[in-house]
Protein backbone atom coordinates (compact mmCIF):
# COMPACT_ATOMS: atom_id res chain seq x y z
CA UNK A 1 0.00 0.00 0.00
CA UNK A 2 1.35 3.45 -0.86
CA UNK A 3 2.37 5.75 1.93
CA UNK A 4 -0.75 7.91 1.61
CA UNK A 5 -0.40 9.78 4.90
CA UNK A 6 3.19 10.70 4.10
CA UNK A 7 2.13 11.96 0.67
CA UNK A 8 -0.64 14.02 2.29
CA UNK A 9 1.80 15.50 4.82
CA UNK A 10 4.19 16.52 2.04
CA UNK A 11 1.33 18.25 0.20
CA UNK A 12 0.20 19.97 3.41
CA UNK A 13 3.71 21.26 4.10
CA UNK A 14 4.18 22.18 0.42
CA UNK A 15 7.26 19.97 0.12
CA UNK A 16 7.76 18.73 -3.41
CA UNK A 17 9.04 15.31 -4.36
CA UNK A 18 11.97 17.09 -5.99
CA UNK A 19 12.88 18.76 -2.67
CA UNK A 20 12.62 15.54 -0.70
CA UNK A 21 14.49 13.53 -3.32
CA UNK A 22 17.26 16.12 -3.32
CA UNK A 23 17.51 15.91 0.46
CA UNK A 24 17.82 12.12 0.21
CA UNK A 25 20.25 12.27 -2.72
CA UNK A 26 17.99 10.08 -4.87
CA UNK A 27 16.17 10.73 -8.10
CA UNK A 28 12.59 11.95 -8.18
CA UNK A 29 11.50 8.84 -10.07
CA UNK A 30 13.09 6.63 -7.39
CA UNK A 31 11.31 8.59 -4.67
CA UNK A 32 8.01 8.17 -6.50
CA UNK A 33 8.54 4.42 -6.78
CA UNK A 34 9.39 4.16 -3.10
CA UNK A 35 6.58 6.37 -1.83
CA UNK A 36 4.09 4.41 -3.96
CA UNK A 37 5.76 1.09 -3.09
CA UNK A 38 6.13 0.11 -6.74
CA UNK A 39 8.51 -2.51 -8.09
CA UNK A 40 9.10 -3.76 -4.53
CA UNK A 41 11.12 -0.64 -3.75
CA UNK A 42 10.98 0.58 -0.18
CA UNK A 43 12.79 3.22 1.79
CA UNK A 44 15.98 2.09 3.50
CA UNK A 45 16.30 2.59 7.22
CA UNK A 46 18.74 5.47 6.69
CA UNK A 47 16.30 7.13 4.27
CA UNK A 48 13.52 6.81 6.84
CA UNK A 49 15.75 8.42 9.47
CA UNK A 50 16.67 11.24 7.08
CA UNK A 51 13.03 11.86 6.18
CA UNK A 52 12.05 11.81 9.86
CA UNK A 53 14.70 14.40 10.65
CA UNK A 54 13.81 16.53 7.62
CA UNK A 55 10.13 16.54 8.62
CA UNK A 56 10.93 16.88 12.35
CA UNK A 57 9.10 13.67 13.29
CA UNK A 58 8.61 12.33 16.77
CA UNK A 59 9.32 8.58 17.13
CA UNK A 60 5.59 7.77 16.99
CA UNK A 61 5.34 9.63 13.68
CA UNK A 62 7.81 7.22 12.09
CA UNK A 63 5.49 4.32 12.86
CA UNK A 64 2.42 6.27 11.74
CA UNK A 65 3.85 7.33 8.38
CA UNK A 66 6.10 4.42 7.44
CA UNK A 67 4.58 1.41 9.18
CA UNK A 68 0.82 2.10 9.36
CA UNK A 69 0.10 -1.64 9.19
CA UNK A 70 1.47 -1.92 12.75
CA UNK A 71 -1.31 0.38 13.96
CA UNK A 72 -4.15 -1.53 12.29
Amino acid sequence: MPLEELKALLRFRKITYRQLASHLNIGVSTLCLKINRKNRLEFTSSEIVNIARYLDFEPNDVVRYFFPELLA
